[in-house]
């Protein structure tokens, strides 16, 4: 049915079937998954074809406040649409995406799914907290920072232009001292490693980062 719909063009119906299928059927994934990223694709990540009414630049505006219309990010909506922040011009017409966008990770494979209300947008692969220190649960970001400071379990102070840094370039903090951030190890991506944070990938972190907006929702199973 997905591929009918495929042939037809429409990659919103085929895009509902194929995002049932994978959080459905997980063992199956493979069989599927590249057509689920293609969709994804068209649908999310690039600037056409337009699925809601254009959003029509007025002389006034800027990107901020438009992308926090659709509960969006302005990075986001600024990679969406190929523009720069302050380089949006009158009578633009930018492709929107009603937000906010939210996250499922996944303990058990080491995964991260960002999704629109089931719609599959983009899987990363995560490194989680050692011996079960990464909660469950339901959680929303309370406060996103770029370059964070960090202070180790001594009391000493990291910069956030540091490269010793251990957070990476990106902070998502969820509370309780417990956040989605980058790493300088590489290595620990897919292990369970960490003191019960998540870590993703240098370039992962920030589109992460750029997807989700204060409230959006993450669910750690």
């Amino acid at each position: 049915e997905a591929d009918r719909l495929l042939a037809d063009s429409d990659y919103l119906g085929a895009h509902r079937i194929l995002s049932k299928l994978y959080w459905n059927h997980p063992a199956e994934r493979d069989r599927f998954f590249d057509k689920l990223e293609e969709t994804a694709q068209v649908i999310f990540l690039s600037s056409q074809p337009h699925f809601l009414e254009p959003y029509v630049v007025d002389a006034s505006d800027r990107l901020e406040p438009i992308a926090r219309k659709y509960q969006l990010s302005w990075q986001y909506l600024a990679k969406l649409n190929r523009v720069s922040a302050d380089r949006i011009r009158e009578g633009q017409r930018l492709k929107v995406i009603q937000g906010p966008f939210a996250a499922v990770v996944d303990r058990q494979d080491y995964s991260l799914t960002i999704h629109l209300k089931g719609y599959f947008v983009k899987r990363y692969a995560v490194g989680i907290g050692r011996d079960n220190a990464t909660p469950t649960g339901k959680f929303s970001v309370l406060n996103k920072v770029e370059n964070p400071q960090y202070t180790d379990p001594d009391g000493r102070v990291i910069a956030g232009d540091d490269p010793a840094n251990p957070l990476g370039e990106r902070w998502i903090d969820l509370g309780e001292s417990y956040g989605i951030h980058g790493t300088i190890e590489p290595e620990s991506i897919g292990r369970a490693a960490s003191r019960g944070c998540i870590r993703l990938g240098k370039q992962d972190v920030i589109e992460v980062y750029d997807f989700l907006v204060n409230g959006s929702e993450v669910v750690i199973r």
